[in-house]
């Protein structure tokens, strides 16, 4: 491929208006001390995720690529899944599906854009509900053997800035040991193939919070990117967390009983509300909940009580862009009807109506739960939300703990995933709060991309730019447009 790009890329850079190809063609990038250099200089990765991309119908086009460029990105994080470019049933890459990586790398070099190629999922999965590279060798060799071939597809390409070993992983609960031995693992064995290309690497816990930063984290590797994704008051009522993913059931079993009872420990978060969570992940099969209640465990005061003889109940699908969350009017535990969850690749399920609760409370969650050959996880939990309008000072003090990792391992940090969704908070609150994160990254010196620039949702996303359902685009955000752009203009003025 590098034969056939390279051909035209020196003289197509030279060509494109200077908006477009800065102030040099991409280089190699390496890491030194706490810098990333190309040609030995400092550069800054400030860009966007390509999120989604091939899946529930996502799409981006080379003019995507050019306006990138024209907005003054320097860098998409392209977010693939591995199962969509392997040959069927196996783990080599499929000349024919590879080719749309390819493509989109082509169109970065013509328009002098890097590309982070992060493995948005992994062989055998990577987080407790589906850890198969955490406990099978054969799952951690196919996941090895994978980024060894994209290694030696893209070692000679300078625009393919660094390989993303893995989006989020979770040992959960966090075993870091397993994790750092697997780290370690999938980097000898790229390392083997080839040894100048920058990796991504982010802590074990999901990479989401930026406590995953911590010392165990730190890699011997030199030439390591460390990423963390920040959403901290990123969603409407604010989302503060779950309860009950570190628990669930799998196989086949009868209508059986769960139940659990989870107390809120998020300090200096205080909930106002809390949904009843029904999630099945990564199941291939079909799982089925009936007759739930959530009941206050300090005072046992019933707090809601649902069966689905009838319908849904206020209860709305959780990812419900896909097919994979249904009403089953046939199904039930005392009489037909029931909500079912069938063939996820990863979690699915639905939220109940919001219940309004106290700091510090407990809830006991129970219910009924049905599995035919249902693989992952099923399980009853508590999504709880509050109230967290962030501030420049607040968030200065929520990226302490990254800050203190960057210092004490002089090394340099990568915000890979931020947003907000365009609901939260009063009008122009998106576009402010991208614009205050963007500058206390700045100020810490941390390379970023925003989550995302594409997706087949609907207008009130983070997608700056979102596909309808039929295909077509709803109008751009053009006040969020404005606060990346304006951060993107930093690479132009570091280019000068």
């Amino acid at each position: 491929m590098k034969t056939i790009l390279s051909a035209v890329f020196a003289l197509g850079v030279l060509l494109l208006p200077a908006a477009l190809r800065g102030a040099e063609p991409p280089a190699p990038l390496r890491v030194e001390g706490n810098k990333v250099l190309a040609n030995g200089k400092p550069i800054r990765l400030r860009g966007i995720n390509w999120g989604w991309w091939q899946l529930q119908g996502t799409r981006y086009t080379e003019n995507d690529m050019k306006r990138c460029a024209e907005w003054g990105a320097n860098v998409i994080r392209l977010a693939f899944y591995w199962d969509k470019f392997v040959q069927p049933g196996t783990v080599t890459l499929d000349e024919q599906k590879v080719k749309a990586i390819d493509e989109v790398i082509s169109w970065a070099e013509k328009y002098g854009i890097y590309v982070i190629l992060d493995m948005h999922t992994v062989p055998g999965g990577k987080a407790k509900n589906h850890c198969g590279i955490y406990k099978n060798k054969k799952d951690l060799d196919n996941f090895t053997g994978l980024w060894q071939q994209f290694a030696r597809r893209y070692k000679n390409e300078p625009v393919v800035a660094a390989y993303e070993l893995m989006n989020e992983p979770d040992t959960a609960p966090n075993n870091h040991a397993l994790y750092q031995k697997t780290v370690k693992a999938v980097i000898d064995g790229i390392r083997k193939v080839d040894a100048d290309k920058m990796l991504v690497v982010s802590g074990d816990d999901s990479s989401i919070h930026q406590s995953s930063l911590d010392e165990y984290a730190k890699q011997d590797d030199p030439n390591v990117l460390y990423t963390f994704h920040y959403y901290q008051g990123s969603w409407p009522k604010d989302w503060l967390g779950n309860s009950g993913e570190r628990d669930g059931i799998t196989g086949t079993l009868p209508w059986t009983w769960y139940e659990r009872t989870f107390k809120m420990e998020r300090p200096g978060k205080s909930p106002a509300k809390a949904r009843l969570m029904l999630r099945s992940d990564a199941n291939k099969g079909t799982a089925w909940f009936d007759d739930l209640t959530v009941t206050d465990a300090k005072t046992g005061k019933v707090l809601g009580k649902w069966s689905f003889s009838k319908d849904t109940e206020k209860f709305t699908k959780e990812r419900g862009e896909l097919p994979f969350e249904f009403y089953d009017k046939n199904v039930g535990h005392n009489a037909p009807g029931s909500l079912a969850v069938r063939g996820t690749t990863e979690y699915h399920g639905w939220l109940g109506p919001e219940i309004p609760v106290q700091d510090g409370a407990e809830l006991t969650v129970s219910g009924w739960i049905k599995l035919e050959k249902a693989t992952g996880y099923t399980y009853l939990g508590i999504c709880w939300m509050g109230l967290e309008l962030m501030t420049k000072d607040t968030i200065r003090q929520s990226l302490k703990k990254t800050a203190e990792f960057a210092r004490k391992y002089n090394v340099p940090v990568f915000v890979g995933e931020f947003a907000v969704e365009r609901q939260v908070g009063p009008e122009g609150y998106q576009a402010k709060t991208t614009a205050d994160r963007i500058a206390v990254f700045e100020e810490l010196g941390y390379h970023w991309t925003y989550w995302n620039f594409r997706e087949t949702t609907d207008s009130n996303s983070m997608a700056l730019h979102p596909h309808r359902r039929d295909g077509s685009d709803y109008p751009i955000n053009e006040p969020l447009l404005k606060s990346l752009k304006d951060g993107w203009a930093l690479n132009r003025e570091a280019a000068k």
